[in-house]
């Protein structure tokens, strides 16, 4: 699609790193790569890479991007992305729509919105539900909603799902995924201390709060920072599924206190993460790139 349209357009945008090199050949002066993530960094993460080859990979990878910056434009979606590059490259973080009203807290329903992998905690998850499931008698589910990359996540999730302690929608489409936000208890967010998560602010925790929903979620620093600036949610230790279903169980029992957090991270959304503010500035830096027309 690149190689027959791309010249048409004024602009051409890539998120998905893996399309760099796919692209590479076709020499487009106007291909701007929209940083999401940090794949050198994720790479330890990558169960089908074997460790040692990790290293070499990523090393590689970062000399790549070094000379994608010499090539393309760059624009940042954090601040931390920076640091792997020797220019300066615009940022616009990621931000989400915020709805202008939300419903309070409920007490059915626990949510996870993403991509499931083992290292976004799928095993923990499927914990926490089996303890809500007991400690609950079964009035409070924990809703799985994305798809799985993993085998042993689409196991896992797969036996809970018939064991009837999860509810797995799968992926979904954006404007539906966020539908099963509101009312929720807690939106979890239980991923583990991995490079690749540990500068990046975890787009569903933005999300459960723009829709009123109370976060529990892992010791990653901008998590950390994200939630505790806002009082937005609670924060449980890594692999710890105790903790996680405590949070979750001290919610359910303090309906004041889940709505206080939720109304808290709706409002930081609202002013510091909403789309409304940002996609002018996204597009007004997307506009700069353009070369004027001769």
């Amino acid at each position: 699609l690149i190689a027959r349209a791309g010249r048409e357009h004024d602009l051409v945008l890539v998120h998905d790193p893996e399309l760099l090199p796919a692209v590479a050949g076709l020499r487009l002066p106007h291909l701007v790569w929209d940083v999401h993530e940090d794949p050198a960094a994720a790479l330890v993460a990558k169960d089908w890479l074997p460790r040692p080859l990790a290293g070499v990979v990523g090393r590689s990878w970062r000399a790549a991007e070094r000379l994608s910056e010499r090539t393309h434009r760059l624009l940042l979606a954090e601040y931390a992305y920076q640091e792997r590059f020797a220019r300066t490259h615009p940022v616009v973080p990621n931000t989400v729509v915020v709805p202008a009203c939300v419903p309070p807290p409920g007490t059915e329903r626990v949510v996870y919105l993403g991509t499931v992998t083992m290292a976004r905690g799928t095993a923990t998850m499927v914990q926490v539900a089996e303890h809500l499931a007991s400690a609950t008698a079964g009035a409070t589910r924990v809703d799985i909603i994305g798809g799985a990359r993993d085998e042993e996540s689409t196991r896992l999730l797969t036996r809970a799902q018939a064991d009837g302690i999860v509810t797995w929608h799968g992926f979904l489409p954006s404007s539906a995924a966020l539908q099963q936000l509101p009312g929720a208890l807690a939106g979890l967010s239980l991923l583990q201390d991995l490079p690749n998560y540990r500068h990046s602010r975890p787009t569903k925790i933005v999300e459960y709060m723009a829709h009123g929903v109370p976060v529990v979620t892992t010791p990653l620093p901008v998590a950390v920072d994200l939630v505790e600036r806002a009082g937005a949610g609670i924060v449980v230790p890594f692999d710890d599924p105790q903790a996680a279903t405590a949070a979750v169980l001290a919610l359910r029992a303090d309906p004041t206190r889940a709505a206080a957090l939720g109304r808290a991270g709706h409002e930081a959304a609202r002013t510091s993460y909403d789309w409304g503010v940002a996609g002018p500035a996204f597009t007004a830096t997307l506009r700069s790139f353009l070369r004027p027309p001769t």
